[in-house]
Protein backbone atom coordinates (compact mmCIF):
# COMPACT_ATOMS: atom_id res chain seq x y z
CA UNK A 1 0.00 0.00 0.00
CA UNK A 2 1.17 3.55 -0.67
CA UNK A 3 1.65 5.84 2.30
CA UNK A 4 1.34 9.14 0.49
CA UNK A 5 -1.29 10.65 -1.76
CA UNK A 6 -1.75 13.46 -4.24
CA UNK A 7 -3.60 15.31 -1.50
CA UNK A 8 -0.33 15.74 0.35
CA UNK A 9 1.16 17.62 -2.61
CA UNK A 10 -1.80 19.94 -3.34
CA UNK A 11 -2.81 20.70 0.26
CA UNK A 12 0.31 22.02 2.03
CA UNK A 13 0.10 23.04 5.68
CA UNK A 14 3.10 25.37 5.55
CA UNK A 15 1.14 28.20 7.20
CA UNK A 16 -0.01 26.12 10.14
CA UNK A 17 1.49 25.26 13.51
CA UNK A 18 0.63 21.67 14.46
CA UNK A 19 1.08 19.93 17.79
CA UNK A 20 -0.17 16.60 19.13
CA UNK A 21 -0.46 16.08 22.89
CA UNK A 22 -2.52 14.66 25.71
CA UNK A 23 -4.73 17.21 27.46
CA UNK A 24 -6.74 17.10 30.68
CA UNK A 25 -10.43 17.76 30.00
CA UNK A 26 -13.65 17.40 31.96
CA UNK A 27 -15.77 14.36 31.14
CA UNK A 28 -19.57 14.37 31.14
CA UNK A 29 -19.49 13.00 34.70
CA UNK A 30 -17.41 15.93 35.93
CA UNK A 31 -14.16 14.00 36.34
CA UNK A 32 -10.86 14.84 34.61
CA UNK A 33 -9.65 12.54 31.86
CA UNK A 34 -6.64 12.53 29.54
CA UNK A 35 -7.75 13.19 25.97
CA UNK A 36 -5.49 12.97 22.94
CA UNK A 37 -5.68 16.18 20.90
CA UNK A 38 -4.17 17.74 17.81
CA UNK A 39 -4.00 21.53 17.86
CA UNK A 40 -3.73 23.46 14.61
CA UNK A 41 -3.08 27.19 14.45
CA UNK A 42 -3.28 29.01 11.10
CA UNK A 43 -0.77 31.88 11.11
CA UNK A 44 -2.50 33.61 8.19
CA UNK A 45 -6.05 33.68 9.57
CA UNK A 46 -4.97 33.53 13.27
CA UNK A 47 -7.60 30.85 13.79
CA UNK A 48 -6.84 27.89 16.03
CA UNK A 49 -8.74 24.69 16.63
CA UNK A 50 -8.32 21.64 18.82
CA UNK A 51 -9.39 18.18 17.66
CA UNK A 52 -9.80 15.11 19.90
CA UNK A 53 -7.99 12.05 18.52
CA UNK A 54 -6.99 8.53 19.51
CA UNK A 55 -3.23 7.97 19.61
CA UNK A 56 -3.66 4.28 18.79
CA UNK A 57 -1.75 2.27 21.42
CA UNK A 58 0.43 5.22 22.53
CA UNK A 59 -0.37 5.63 26.22
CA UNK A 60 1.76 8.77 26.44
CA UNK A 61 3.92 10.86 24.14
CA UNK A 62 6.96 11.18 26.43
CA UNK A 63 9.26 9.30 24.02
CA UNK A 64 7.49 10.37 20.83
CA UNK A 65 8.72 12.89 18.25
CA UNK A 66 6.45 14.40 15.63
CA UNK A 67 6.79 15.97 12.21
CA UNK A 68 4.24 17.25 9.70
CA UNK A 69 4.60 16.56 5.98
CA UNK A 70 1.97 18.25 3.83
CA UNK A 71 -1.41 17.47 5.38
CA UNK A 72 -0.04 14.51 7.36
CA UNK A 73 1.33 14.42 10.91
CA UNK A 74 3.75 11.58 11.75
CA UNK A 75 4.55 10.36 15.27
CA UNK A 76 7.59 8.16 15.95
CA UNK A 77 9.15 6.84 19.15
CA UNK A 78 9.68 3.87 21.41
CA UNK A 79 6.60 2.06 22.67
CA UNK A 80 5.79 -1.53 23.61
CA UNK A 81 8.30 -4.41 23.76
CA UNK A 82 11.99 -3.54 23.53
CA UNK A 83 12.66 -5.57 20.38
CA UNK A 84 9.78 -4.10 18.37
CA UNK A 85 11.54 -0.98 17.11
CA UNK A 86 9.65 2.31 17.43
CA UNK A 87 5.97 3.00 16.96
CA UNK A 88 5.15 4.92 13.79
CA UNK A 89 1.69 6.34 13.12
CA UNK A 90 0.24 8.98 10.81
CA UNK A 91 -2.71 11.34 11.05
CA UNK A 92 -4.48 12.81 8.02
CA UNK A 93 -5.02 16.44 9.03
CA UNK A 94 -7.31 17.05 6.06
CA UNK A 95 -9.73 14.37 7.26
CA UNK A 96 -12.66 15.71 9.33
CA UNK A 97 -11.94 13.05 11.99
CA UNK A 98 -8.13 13.25 11.67
CA UNK A 99 -8.03 9.54 10.77
CA UNK A 100 -5.01 7.55 11.95
CA UNK A 101 -2.95 4.95 10.08
CA UNK A 102 -0.68 2.54 11.92
CA UNK A 103 2.49 2.28 9.83
CA UNK A 104 5.27 -0.28 9.96
CA UNK A 105 7.52 0.05 13.03
CA UNK A 106 11.01 1.44 12.59
CA UNK A 107 14.04 -0.86 12.70
CA UNK A 108 15.59 0.71 15.80
CA UNK A 109 14.16 1.73 19.13
CA UNK A 110 14.25 5.54 19.44
CA UNK A 111 13.42 7.57 22.55
CA UNK A 112 12.39 10.94 21.09
CA UNK A 113 14.48 10.85 17.90
CA UNK A 114 15.32 13.88 15.78
CA UNK A 115 13.15 13.85 12.63
CA UNK A 116 13.49 15.55 9.24
CA UNK A 117 11.84 15.44 5.83
CA UNK A 118 13.97 14.57 2.82
CA UNK A 119 12.80 15.20 -0.76
CA UNK A 120 9.14 15.04 0.31
CA UNK A 121 8.96 11.25 0.07
CA UNK A 122 11.34 10.34 2.93
CA UNK A 123 11.41 10.82 6.70
CA UNK A 124 14.76 10.54 8.52
CA UNK A 125 14.89 9.40 12.17
CA UNK A 126 18.16 10.07 13.98
CA UNK A 127 19.28 8.93 17.42
CA UNK A 128 17.30 9.87 20.49
CA UNK A 129 18.04 9.43 24.17
CA UNK A 130 21.07 7.12 24.65
CA UNK A 131 20.98 6.17 20.96
CA UNK A 132 23.19 6.76 17.92
CA UNK A 133 21.09 4.65 15.52
CA UNK A 134 19.75 6.30 12.37
CA UNK A 135 17.33 5.21 9.64
CA UNK A 136 15.21 6.52 6.79
CA UNK A 137 11.57 5.77 5.87
CA UNK A 138 10.37 5.74 2.26
CA UNK A 139 6.70 6.72 2.29
CA UNK A 140 5.83 5.26 -1.11
CA UNK A 141 7.24 1.78 -0.43
CA UNK A 142 6.39 1.89 3.30
CA UNK A 143 9.87 0.60 4.23
CA UNK A 144 12.66 1.61 6.61
CA UNK A 145 16.37 1.45 5.71
CA UNK A 146 19.36 1.72 8.05
CA UNK A 147 21.69 4.71 7.89
CA UNK A 148 25.20 5.14 9.38
CA UNK A 149 25.24 5.61 13.16
CA UNK A 150 25.98 9.01 14.67
CA UNK A 151 29.55 9.46 15.99
CA UNK A 152 28.00 10.17 19.42
CA UNK A 153 24.64 10.64 21.12
CA UNK A 154 22.79 13.86 20.24
CA UNK A 155 19.56 13.84 22.31
CA UNK A 156 17.31 16.78 21.47
CA UNK A 157 19.37 17.77 18.43
CA UNK A 158 17.95 19.80 15.57
CA UNK A 159 17.82 17.98 12.24
CA UNK A 160 17.45 19.73 8.90
CA UNK A 161 17.54 18.60 5.28
CA UNK A 162 19.41 19.95 2.24
CA UNK A 163 17.62 18.36 -0.71
CA UNK A 164 19.78 20.14 -3.29
CA UNK A 165 22.94 18.43 -2.08
CA UNK A 166 21.31 15.22 -0.78
CA UNK A 167 22.40 15.92 2.79
CA UNK A 168 21.02 16.19 6.30
CA UNK A 169 22.60 18.15 9.18
CA UNK A 170 22.41 17.58 12.93
CA UNK A 171 22.80 20.62 15.22
CA UNK A 172 23.54 20.51 18.95
CA UNK A 173 21.89 17.94 21.23
CA UNK A 174 22.80 16.44 24.60
CA UNK A 175 25.42 13.73 25.17
CA UNK A 176 24.65 11.80 28.36
CA UNK A 177 28.12 10.20 28.47
CA UNK A 178 29.87 13.58 28.48
CA UNK A 179 27.01 15.28 30.35
CA UNK A 180 26.99 18.34 28.12
CA UNK A 181 25.37 19.86 25.06
CA UNK A 182 27.32 19.43 21.84
CA UNK A 183 28.60 22.37 19.81
CA UNK A 184 29.57 20.61 16.58
CA UNK A 185 27.47 20.08 13.46
CA UNK A 186 27.23 16.64 11.84
CA UNK A 187 26.58 16.16 8.12
CA UNK A 188 25.48 13.02 6.28
CA UNK A 189 25.26 12.64 2.50
CA UNK A 190 22.29 10.32 1.98
CA UNK A 191 23.50 9.16 -1.44
CA UNK A 192 27.22 8.62 -1.00
CA UNK A 193 27.97 8.98 2.69
CA UNK A 194 29.15 5.94 4.65
CA UNK A 195 29.60 7.96 7.85
CA UNK A 196 28.73 11.34 9.34
CA UNK A 197 31.18 14.19 8.77
CA UNK A 198 31.95 16.78 11.46
CA UNK A 199 31.94 20.39 10.28
CA UNK A 200 34.38 22.97 11.64
CA UNK A 201 32.29 25.92 12.82
CA UNK A 202 33.20 29.49 13.83
CA UNK A 203 31.69 30.49 17.21
CA UNK A 204 30.53 26.91 17.65
CA UNK A 205 29.82 27.39 21.38
CA UNK A 206 26.61 29.22 20.41
CA UNK A 207 25.27 25.95 18.98
CA UNK A 208 25.70 24.02 22.24
CA UNK A 209 22.02 23.54 23.03
CA UNK A 210 19.13 21.13 22.64
CA UNK A 211 15.33 21.09 22.27
CA UNK A 212 15.27 24.30 20.26
CA UNK A 213 13.16 25.28 17.26
CA UNK A 214 14.95 25.20 13.92
CA UNK A 215 14.15 26.69 10.52
CA UNK A 216 15.98 27.37 7.27
CA UNK A 217 16.06 30.63 5.33
CA UNK A 218 16.50 29.69 1.68
CA UNK A 219 17.11 33.27 0.51
CA UNK A 220 20.43 33.68 2.33
CA UNK A 221 21.13 30.00 3.08
CA UNK A 222 21.06 30.31 6.84
CA UNK A 223 19.58 28.41 9.76
CA UNK A 224 17.76 30.00 12.71
CA UNK A 225 17.89 28.34 16.14
CA UNK A 226 15.27 29.55 18.62
CA UNK A 227 15.68 29.17 22.41
CA UNK A 228 16.35 25.70 23.81
CA UNK A 229 18.27 24.20 26.73
CA UNK A 230 21.95 24.91 27.37
CA UNK A 231 24.52 23.65 29.88
CA UNK A 232 23.76 26.52 32.26
CA UNK A 233 20.10 27.26 31.45
CA UNK A 234 16.98 25.07 31.49
CA UNK A 235 15.51 27.36 28.82
CA UNK A 236 16.80 30.21 26.69
CA UNK A 237 15.42 33.23 24.83
CA UNK A 238 18.39 33.46 22.45
CA UNK A 239 18.14 33.62 18.66
CA UNK A 240 21.15 32.06 16.94
CA UNK A 241 21.77 32.26 13.19
CA UNK A 242 24.02 29.77 11.43
CA UNK A 243 25.47 30.88 8.10
CA UNK A 244 25.95 27.87 5.83
CA UNK A 245 28.38 29.37 3.26
CA UNK A 246 30.70 30.73 5.98
CA UNK A 247 29.99 27.94 8.50
CA UNK A 248 29.73 30.42 11.33
CA UNK A 249 27.24 31.13 14.11
CA UNK A 250 26.12 34.50 15.48
CA UNK A 251 23.74 35.63 18.21
CA UNK A 252 21.09 38.23 17.40
CA UNK A 253 20.70 41.20 19.75
CA UNK A 254 16.92 40.82 19.86
CA UNK A 255 15.50 37.81 21.68
CA UNK A 256 12.34 35.81 22.23
CA UNK A 257 9.94 37.46 24.69
CA UNK A 258 10.54 34.71 27.22
CA UNK A 259 12.96 31.81 27.72
CA UNK A 260 11.52 28.64 26.24
CA UNK A 261 12.18 25.14 24.96
CA UNK A 262 10.74 23.31 21.99
CA UNK A 263 9.86 19.68 22.48
CA UNK A 264 8.17 19.82 19.05
CA UNK A 265 9.81 21.65 16.15
CA UNK A 266 6.71 23.17 14.56
CA UNK A 267 7.55 26.23 12.45
CA UNK A 268 5.32 28.14 10.03
CA UNK A 269 6.07 31.12 7.79
CA UNK A 270 3.90 33.93 6.47
CA UNK A 271 4.80 37.37 5.06
CA UNK A 272 8.51 37.02 5.92
CA UNK A 273 7.70 36.20 9.53
CA UNK A 274 8.31 32.94 11.33
CA UNK A 275 5.92 31.46 13.87
CA UNK A 276 6.92 28.86 16.46
CA UNK A 277 5.14 27.16 19.37
CA UNK A 278 7.02 26.48 22.61
CA UNK A 279 6.57 23.83 25.31
CA UNK A 280 4.17 26.10 27.21
CA UNK A 281 1.91 26.14 24.14
CA UNK A 282 2.73 29.81 23.49
CA UNK A 283 3.00 31.05 19.89
CA UNK A 284 5.89 33.40 19.05
CA UNK A 285 6.10 35.61 15.95
CA UNK A 286 9.61 36.52 14.82
CA UNK A 287 10.50 39.10 12.20
CA UNK A 288 14.22 39.22 11.50
CA UNK A 289 13.73 42.13 9.08
CA UNK A 290 12.60 44.47 11.87
CA UNK A 291 14.51 42.61 14.61
CA UNK A 292 11.41 41.91 16.65
CA UNK A 293 9.85 38.97 18.45
CA UNK A 294 6.46 38.95 20.14
CA UNK A 295 4.01 36.57 21.75
CA UNK A 296 0.76 36.61 19.80
CA UNK A 297 -1.37 33.83 21.24
CA UNK A 298 -1.58 31.22 23.95
CA UNK A 299 -2.12 28.10 21.88
CA UNK A 300 -4.51 26.70 24.50
CA UNK A 301 -6.82 29.67 24.41
CA UNK A 302 -9.50 27.64 22.63
CA UNK A 303 -9.22 24.57 24.84
CA UNK A 304 -12.90 24.89 25.65
CA UNK A 305 -13.64 25.04 21.93
CA UNK A 306 -12.87 21.38 21.22
CA UNK A 307 -15.25 20.11 18.58
CA UNK A 308 -17.64 18.16 20.82
CA UNK A 309 -19.23 16.44 17.84
CA UNK A 310 -15.97 14.52 17.37
CA UNK A 311 -15.59 13.34 20.97
CA UNK A 312 -17.36 10.08 20.35
CA UNK A 313 -16.21 9.20 16.85
CA UNK A 314 -15.46 5.52 16.34
CA UNK A 315 -11.71 5.05 16.25
CA UNK A 316 -11.87 1.51 14.89
CA UNK A 317 -14.01 2.51 11.92
CA UNK A 318 -11.54 5.27 10.98
CA UNK A 319 -8.34 3.29 11.41
CA UNK A 320 -6.43 1.99 8.42
CA UNK A 321 -3.71 -0.56 9.12
CA UNK A 322 -0.80 -0.68 6.70
CA UNK A 323 1.18 -3.88 6.66
CA UNK A 324 4.78 -3.98 5.53
CA UNK A 325 5.60 -6.13 2.57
Amino acid sequence: SQCCSEQEEINPYSKKLIRASYSSILSGQGSTIQQGVIRIYDVESHFSNTYPVKFSYLRNLDSISQISVGNFLYLCGEQGSFDSGSAFIRFDLASPVKSVAILVNSIYRHDKPSLAIFKKDFIVAVGGKNSVNCEIFHKTSNKWRKLPDLPEERYGAGLINDDKFDCIYSFGGYNHSEKKYCRTVFKLNLKSGVSWDTLIIKNSSLLARGFFALSRNQSNDSIMLFGGKTDDKTSSNQLIEFDFPNKSAMMHEFTLDKPCCFDVNSVAEFENRQYIIDDDNIVHKISKRVAKSEIILAFDNEEQGIDKSMNNYNYESNKSSIVAE
